[in-house]
């Protein structure tokens, strides 16, 4: 398949200052994995060109001590391929030592390996409602943003493509299944839409594949390298959709 993507496309990081300046007057948990050390490399490198820049911070000792003014706070929650482990390691950490009082908006991002064909996505956002209504009882004034789910590359070589034709992307057809869900139950309020950003080509349009009567979409190939993560391009595609969007949820 040949890429819409021309050489020649230009991809411009655009944050303004204003939002850069929201960003740093507040104080914002991301909780993430591999992914989100990404999307965090790619916001870090804009930062070189933006005029002024995002602050970033990382959690080390998942204590309160770590939290010192506003800007955007990288914790690494949980593991792999354990979603449900995230959300109690994220309600245990804004729980423990009072932590949750230091945050003014806070939002957990799965990964793709958390949700596979085999995942019980209705529990896991019955789950996911759970642990934002415990922390919202104990902590009112904390906002909450949200994040679906990043998907995967549809396929690579005949084998696969032969794959996908009989059985279906079912790893991306359940991703898909779940940021439906999502965005439907918090329709009302801000949601960063990972798999759009990852699915879109710059004019807009989305790569999308038809399975039977139904169709979903996939990770384009030219933002990663290895089918799940991000590359350069793939990083710097993600940078203003995401500051805006914690920008909207700050407003709210």
């Amino acid at each position: 398949m040949e890429s819409k993507i021309s050489r020649d496309t230009v991809f411009e990081t655009k944050i303004s200052s204003e939002c850069v300046t929201a960003i740093n007057n507040h104080r914002i948990l991301f909780a993430h994995m591999s992914v989100g050390n990404d999307i965090l490399s790619g916001l870090s490198a804009a930062n070189r060109v933006l005029e002024k820049q995002v602050i970033l911070k990382k959690i080390e000792t998942k204590s309160s001590s770590d939290i010192t003014g506003g800007g955007i706070y990288g914790i690494e929650i949980g593991a792999n391929t354990q979603p449900l482990q995230k959300l109690f390691n994220l309600r245990q950490f804004l729980l423990s030592n009072n932590n949750g009082r230091s945050f003014d908006l806070v939002g957990i991002k799965f990964c793709y390996v958390d949700i596979t064909q085999k995942t019980d996505i209705h529990a896991l956002l019955k789950e996911y409602a759970a642990v934002l209504k415990d922390i919202k009882e104990r902590y009112p004034h904390i906002t909450f943003v949200h994040f679906t789910v990043p998907l995967t590359t549809h396929y690579s070589g005949l084998k696969n493509r032969v794959k996908y034709f009989i059985l279906g992307d079912q790893n991306n057809i359940k991703r898909n299944t779940y940021n439906e869900l999502l965005c439907d139950a918090y329709k009302n309020e801000v949601i960063i839409d990972i798999a759009r950003i990852e699915s879109s080509y710059p004019d807009g349009s989305r790569l999308k594949h038809a399975y039977f009567q139904s169709s979903h979409y996939s990770l384009l190939p030219e933002y990663t390298t290895d089918g799940g993560h991000l590359n350069e391009l793939g990083k710097k595609i993600m940078v203003a959709p995401f500051a805006e969007g914690l920008c909207r949820a700050l407003s709210d």
